[in-house]
């Protein structure tokens, strides 16, 4: 089976900067971790809060730069289809961001909203899923 993802020693580091008087803290959320998903293969992440899911998820879709280590996707390094992956890939985190008080159409309009996407392909895509 053909690799689609393919997630090489990648490795997140944050920085928190608790005061002025004392250090940088460094916080780890991601460290060496590696796996590849195959064409049609059902993957899951699965581990306890703080463990990093979230983490890889966003330096997948591009969302966060890792501090190393490399993501290809379809043989590709990220680095080169940032901007196009973020097209075709979905993901819903357990914080969505959501608004309770709109319809899932009115959500999917207000997100889809931020790309520079006609409104006509905007409300076709928007039938679509809800379809």
């Amino acid at each position: 089976m053909e690799t689609v993802i393919s997630v090489q020693n990648l490795t997140k580091v944050f920085f928190n900067k608790k005061s002025k008087i004392t250090e940088e803290q460094e916080i780890w959320a991601l460290n060496d971790i590696s796996f590849e998903v195959k064409h049609g293969e059902i993957f899951g992440l699965l581990g306890p809060n703080g463990a990093g899911k979230t983490t890889t998820i966003r330096c997948i879709a591009g969302l966060l730069k890792p501090h190393s280590g490399t993501i290809q996707i379809n043989g590709e390094p990220l680095k080169i289809q940032e901007k196009s992956i973020r097209y075709k890939m979905g993901f819903l985190t357990e914080n969505h961001g959501n608004y309770d008080y709109l319809s899932v159409g009115d959500n999917l309009r207000f997100f889809g909203s931020f790309y520079n996407i006609d409104s006509n392909v905007l409300e076709d895509r928007i039938d679509t899923v809800l379809e």
